[in-house]
């Protein structure tokens, strides 16, 4: 019934990011989106991976836009770049491990460390939730190359892979704890209606959490939970 089920993930005080920013995740949207469909926020317009209009979206505070249409109801890999130290082009867009689009970006971002990241909804009630699937999500302080999204998009992190500050598999099954399996341990709570079931994905068989909002199953090729809405 989409009523604000969502993941707190807390507050990151170590996330610095003038470092850089990546944020990765495997979804599966469906149809009647809100106007921004957030995979994970902080603050308002702060920045924030989001799907718009069947677009991959990057809001930093300005929109940056992937161009590829993303289809409703199918597996898509979505990744988002900051790269604070290149001269130009300092935004990136990744659909499927592809470029698909580019930046120049010259506003300064503000990041405020107490603030909560949320996965799955904006801050605020019932705003920006995701409807479909989330299969995982992980962030890094650093800006990742070209060459690491492509090769990485299948594959788990190692939990101290450098500049790796979270990587959620979403993948629990039970209960409102959802585990960080990197070396930060940044745990996040499931917050809203829920329930856990048994999901078919077209990556594999897994435990689901579906609630009114949201709801969690597990990506084969990841092996992480999904964050699914209804």
């Amino acid at each position: 019934n989409g009523r604000d089920t969502h993941i707190d993930l807390g507050p990151i005080p170590i996330f610095d990011p003038q470092k850089g920013i990546t944020v990765e995740a495997w979804i599966r949207p469906t149809t009647g989106q809100d106007l921004q469909a957030t995979i994970l926020s902080h603050s308002h317009n702060n920045f924030e991976p989001q799907i718009q209009d069947g677009k991959f979206v990057f809001e930093i505070p300005t929109n940056y836009i992937a161009p590829s249409s993303i289809e409703m109801g199918k597996w898509v890999h979505v990744a988002a770049v900051f790269h604070p130290t290149r001269t130009d082009k300092q935004i990136r867009l990744f659909v499927n491990g592809q470029l698909d689009a580019s930046f120049d970006r010259s506003e300064e971002l503000h990041f405020d460390p107490t603030i909560s990241l949320l996965i799955g909804k904006r801050p605020g009630s019932n705003n920006g939730l995701f409807k479909g699937e989330i299969a995982s999500i992980s962030l890094w302080n650093a800006a990742r190359r070209d060459s690491e999204i492509k090769l990485d998009m299948h594959r788990q992190p190692r939990p101290d892979a450098i500049g790796l500050l979270g990587f959620w598999r979403l993948d629990e099954g039970a209960g409102t704890e959802i585990k960080d399996s990197s070396a930060n341990a940044y745990h996040g709570e499931l917050k809203g209606d829920h329930q856990w079931h048994q999901l078919n994905v077209p990556l594999r068989h897994l435990h689901s959490m579906r609630g009114s909002g949201l709801a969690t199953q597990v990506a084969n090729r990841t092996r992480s939970a999904i964050i699914s809405t209804s």
